[in-house]
């Protein structure tokens, strides 16, 4: 075993011994993630011993776990997350993407490909887009679309602006600070062919039950009011004015919200049908509705 090999172990078994002592669940993937991050290698390197730490990624890595171990979030360690397959640049002011926002995208993009749909220059809201990584995803998967993502929070903004730059897609996203729809007014009745949204969803009663990570994420992208249905009954109540008829309205949504949510959409009746998509644990985590034909 070379020398390199021996201090690369030593250290990432220090730093899986670290973190499971703060029981994180996949300490031993963080401890090879952390390493490699900042040791800038892969794999092969780490466990053959090709590459070596260097002191100065060494102390970076540790300065990176004690922060772990404080429960900050990894994706705001690293200060990047993966998303549908492609990294995006994170910080303490977006939410770190998950992958039941994920399934957002792929029902969104089932929608956007489907029948009429397919091929045509459709308008695409993403309200709320935090770090951009929702109307980046669809917009390179469904180029021929024109999106505008918003965002009430300027410091969002500028994280979603840093991705859009990054995958070269400034001509093709459009940034509005706004809170949902209120930048639009009535010149914008029937303009979107689908607004796509990741709305704070968890009550406010709940936050302070959050695990420590998710609480270090930004309090304004996590809390939905009493219930937690503030911000998506709200969505639910505008869309129909902003959305064309026969377009669609796609949330995600919280475990056990889908039968106030239903309760209200047919209340409404602004809407000619909805459904409720169910996540791989069996929680019922995006609504897809379309909107009544005039």
């Amino acid at each position: 075993m070379s020398r390199f090999c021996k201090e690369n172990i030593v250290l990432l078994k220090r730093i899986e011994g670290a973190l499971k002592k703060r029981r994180i669940r996949s300490a031993r993937h963080e401890a090879e993630t952390l390493v490699r991050h900042f040791g800038g290698m892969d794999r092969i390197d780490l466990f053959t011993g090709k590459k070596g730490v260097s002191p100065r990624s060494k102390r970076r890595a540790e300065a990176a776990l004690r922060a772990r171990v404080r429960g900050v979030p990894l994706g705001y360690v690293l200060r990047r997350a993966d998303f549908y397959g492609r990294p995006f640049f994170v910080n303490r002011h977006v939410l770190v993407p998950r992958p039941e926002t994920e399934l957002l995208v792929e029902q969104a993009l089932e929608i956007l490909r489907s029948g009429k749909n397919a091929g045509r220059h459709l308008r695409i809201l993403d309200a709320g887009t935090g770090s951009g990584c929702v109307a980046v995803s669809l917009t390179i998967e469904r180029p021929d679309c024109r999106i505008t993502a918003l965002d009430i929070s300027s410091q969002a903004l500028k994280v979603a602006a840093r991705n859009i730059r990054f995958y070269g897609l400034e001509k093709k996203i459009r940034l509005v600070q706004s809170d949902l729809f209120g930048a639009f007014g009535k010149r914008q009745k029937g303009y979107w062919d689908a607004v796509v949204s990741n709305p704070p969803y968890i009550p406010s009663r709940a936050i302070a039950g959050l695990p420590p990570e998710v609480r270090h994420e930004p309090l304004l992208a996590l809390d939905g009011g009493r219930d937690g249905l503030g911000a998506i009954f709200s969505l639910v109540d505008r869309a129909p004015f902003f959305i064309k008829a026969g377009g669609w309205l796609l949330l995600e949504i919280g475990a056990g919200q889908a039968k106030a949510l239903a309760g209200k959409l047919k209340e409404s009746g602004g809407y000619r049908h909805f459904r409720f998509i169910k996540d791989l644990r069996g929680i019922e985590r995006v609504l897809i509705a379309k909107i009544s034909s005039e």
